[in-house]
């Protein structure tokens, strides 16, 4: 299930369902311990005898932004109950806390007795050894705490509470308990522990009620309820509302909905240490027992690129910052991928290649941490923090990079390719390596190293004359996917052999690279419901037809759709373009949120929600866009 709404401030999390569960909770480091492992902190609501939870196929739901913020507002409403209940809710843009405000409605004809209720299910640290739920007097809150994690959920006129054991032999834990409109005030658990309280409503026919639910992040018990004491006030949702629009200021124009939705929502998925993580969406667990709470280095160059050329220049420094830790002394490349504390991530690539030692790495994450490095400094002038970064982040990965090649060929020697699933010498890979020592190569003509730039411009020559000889299909008309480990072409048709084009290796008029874009179109078009770009033909990840190539991508859409900017030559030039946003703005979610993918028949989310390279690579698609209309209208 999507998530339509997500908040954080880039040490605290939250991200909610279609049915406004909260369903992600990440604290103190986003991306690292999920609290709730995909388990709901969710409502319920009795009404004169009636129990329902409001994540109920009965709940109609709604839910969006305030425009241009992080100010969530939903409405959830149960026509037979005569109950509707009107949210407004933020998290501190800097302080680890969420604040929502409730608006309940009795719509019946005759005076009710209600009670909303508030259930969390947690699982401290991603385990639910050893948590402990309490009821906190002096705070008059419900409090759970392991280790160094405390979480203080509150609230206006609380009326009854209790703790409970959950998923353990029997017992099934303290929501059940709410089901007949009252709670046992059972003080303490530990354990495998949920907890529940309740606020009551006396209303008459047509009235409303207002009231708040907060949750407060820390760690201690002391902490959390300390900062209760001095952060719950009424002013905060407007604060949240300042700090969005201030934090993302654009001249208004077609695309400015869609771009700000993007961006803001890129900040979310950011930890504050430095993490560009590519999705928190927990749902994916249900197809496999890991995440996408990583950083690839691939996916953080690609996003940082977009933020320095809006004017975000700090978040992408503070991802150079944690680049220049993770690369190791011994070899500059970037492993697979890294979890949000810089430790090494999860993988399936194997380190024994025909029976020998092989460090398995995607060189085209090396090469574009170089290539967006550059993008950086062009965003911001700071010579003296880019000299800094120079040895290890530049002239250790651009010299590796140009020995890392065949001799033969002058190709990059095999690696992983961009989508993580085969070992060869691959087009977008090769066009990343010669973006990646182009770049290298201003940067060090800046600093005054002209050997360096010399060598590295001389490499990048000679690789482009192996793609010209080696990796273009005279006879069709496109680029090859990669040459596998003997040396035969693989013939798939892959979208990502539009890099040669995106990454300025090629003019964008090249006749290799408007034939490849022609061919990659016809193609991976997806002729369905959906429209859109596939990765590549016979993509088998989420697949759901064999009737198209596979499903649509947001991000191959709009590498085509970039590719048509680069093309045109009038205004009129620009319309897919124009046309492939509105399809990734008709895709989203109400709120703009976008997933990596969707069925191509139904238009359903498939995979993440929201995936951070997806928003990116809408964002870069209108930066580019609004660029060339700019250049264009200069010439007419």
């Amino acid at each position: 299930m999507p998530r339509p709404l997500v908040y954080g401030n880039g040490h605290f999390l939250l991200q909610l369902d279609r049915k406004h569960a909260i369903r992600d909770l990440f604290f103190p480091v986003v991306g690292l311990a999920n609290h709730l492992a995909g388990h709901p902190i969710r409502m319920g609501v009795w009404s004169s005898g009636w129990f329902s939870w409001c994540d109920g196929p009965e709940w109609g739901c709604t839910q969006d932004y305030e425009e241009d913020t992080l100010v969530g507002l939903a409405a959830l409403e149960h026509s037979a109950m005569g109950i509707k209940i009107e949210l407004r809710e933020a998290m501190d843009p800097v302080h680890p806390y969420f604040m929502r405000e409730i608006l309940i409605e009795n719509r019946a004809e005759v005076a009710k007795d209600v009670r909303l209720f508030f259930t969390h299910d947690l699982r401290i640290n991603e385990s639910d050894i050893g948590d402990t739920a309490l009821y906190h007097p002096d705070a008059r809150a419900l409090i759970h705490y392991k280790g160094d994690t405390a979480l203080l959920f509150g609230g206006d006129s609380l009326y009854e509470y209790t703790t409970g054991i959950k998923a353990f032999k029997e017992q099934v834990g303290s929501w059940l308990d709410a089901e007949d409109g009252h709670l046992g005030m059972n003080p303490i658990s530990q354990g495998s522990v949920d907890s529940t309280f309740s606020m009551h409503f006396e209303l008459e026919a047509g009235a409303k009620a207002e009231g708040r639910y907060w949750i407060v992040a820390g760690h201690s018990v002391d902490q959390v309820v300390q900062r209760q004491g001095e952060w719950i006030r009424p002013d905060r949702g407007s604060l949240a509302t300042a700090y969005w629009k201030s934090w993302h200021r654009e001249p208004s124009d077609e695309f400015n909905g869609l771009y700000r939705r993007s961006m803001i929502t890129l900040r979310t998925q950011i930890d504050n240490g430095g993490a560009i993580l590519a999705a928190n969406d927990s749902d994916i667990m249900q197809t496999n027992r890991a995440t996408y709470s990583f950083l690839w280095p691939r996916d953080g160059s690609l996003v940082s690129a977009v933020l320095d050329a809006a004017g975000h220049s700090e978040v992408s420094r503070r991802y150079f910052e944690l680049c220049e830790t993770l690369l190791p002394e011994d070899r500059p490349m970037f492993l697979h991928k890294y979890g949000p504390d810089g430790s090494l991530g999860a993988s399936w690539h194997p380190f024994l290649i025909d029976g020998k030692l092989e460090i398995p790495f995607q060189e085209d994450e090396s090469a574009l941490t170089v290539w967006a490095l550059e993008k950086h400094f062009e965003a911001n002038g700071d010579i003296e923090r880019i000299a800094r970064w120079y040895h290890r982040l530049v002239r250790d990965i651009c010299h590796h990079m140009v020995e890392f090649r065949d001799v033969k060929t002058g190709l990059p020697k095999p690696s992983w390719d961009l989508w993580e699933e085969r070992r060869g010498v691959h087009a977008y890979t090769t066009a990343t390596v010669i973006a990646g020592l182009e770049a290298g190569a201003k940067i060090a003509g800046a600093l005054g190293e002209p050997a360096d730039a010399s060598r590295w411009r001389g490499a990048a020559e000679e690789l482009l004359a192996g793609v010209k000889q080696h990796l273009f299909d005279d006879a069709r008309g496109c680029f090859h996917r990669m040459l596998k480990a003997d040396g035969e072409p693989d013939l798939t048709v892959d979208s990502a052999t539009l890099s040669f084009g995106l990454f300025d290796c090629l003019n964008p008029h090249d006749p290799m690279v408007v034939s490849n874009a022609n061919f990659v179109e016809e193609h991976l078009t997806v002729r369905g419901p959906s429209r859109g770009i596939a990765r590549y033909q016979g993509d088998y990840y989420f697949r759901k037809s064999d009737a198209y190539p596979g499903n649509p991508w947001v991000i191959c859409t709009m590498w085509l759709a970039q590719t048509r900017i680069l093309q045109a030559k009038t205004i009129a030039d620009l319309d897919p373009a124009r046309a492939a946003l509105a399809w990734a703005d008709g895709l989203a979610e109400r709120s703009g949120i976008l997933a990596e993918q969707y069925h191509p028949d139904t238009r359903e989310p498939l995979s993440v929600s929201p995936l951070t390279w997806s928003h990116a690579e809408v964002a870069r698609t209108i930066q580019w866009l609004r660029v060339r209309i700019g250049e264009l209208s200069s010439t007419l």
